[in-house]
This record gives C-alpha cells, structure tokens and sequence, in this order.
C-alpha cells in the first residue's frame, strides 16, 4: 500500500460521502487484470504520498480519485500500473479494490519526482 506509518491514513486517501474512503495505489507490475484480482500486482510502497483529492460528478455517477506521490529513494522507480478502491474505516485491512489498469505507458519515477496519478469510473 502507498502508505506507511508515518502517514495519517486519513490523509493518505480522500474520504467521499458516508464515512466511504476512495484510494488510489500504483504498482510496478504489467500483469493484466484478471477478474480475481483484490489488489496491484506489485504496490509501489517506496514511495511517499503528498496529497490526494476526489471529485464526483453527473449525481455520483462519474468518480475520479488522485493521488500524488514523491520518489524519495535513491532509485528510480517504474509505475506500470495503477488501481483504484475503497475502505470503510481507517484500517488499512479493510480495503476493497474494484478497479485495476495496466499502463500503456510506463512512468518513470526518478529519484525526487513528483507526479500525480488518477483514476476515473462510470457506473
């Protein structure tokens, strides 16, 4: 997960409406969604989360959740996918996954980048 102790959960991911928490994690690996799928293939766990923001539109029908993370390592790191869920409380174990994506394009993140990854659905 892209979040680590040092982090307030609650800050690490936007809460929507309902006490609903929507999250998005990207990941380092370029295996394809599978309908068994529960999590990315490989979280990106290095790196630090700066920010998150949501929005809602057409009466909660169109969701898009981002979330802003900083490479601190030494190394590069390569985003290959990315994946969008929610949680119910503050617990990180109660995490719910129901959207996972491969990247066309891989992102590199060297060492100090900072980029910003969304995520939208219809449903």
């Amino acid at each position: 997960n892209n979040y680590r102790a040092g982090d307030p959960f609650s800050n690490a991911h936007t809460q929507g409406g309902n006490g609903v928490h929507m999250f998005v994690c990207v990941g380092k690996s370029d295996t394809e969604p599978a309908f068994t799928d529960y999590t990315l293939g490989s979280e990106a766990t290095e790196l630090t989360y700066v920010s998150a923001s949501a929005t809602k539109d057409l009466n909660g029908i169109v969701y898009s959740v981002s979330c802003t993370f900083k490479n601190e390592t030494a190394n590069a790191i390569i985003i290959k996918e990315i994946g969008m869920g929610f949680h119910m409380n503050q617990d990180s174990n109660g995490r719910i996954y129901f959207a996972k994506s491969v990247l066309d394009t891989p992102v590199t993140m060297n060492a100090g980048d900072i980029y910003t990854f969304s995520y939208t659905i219809e449903v």
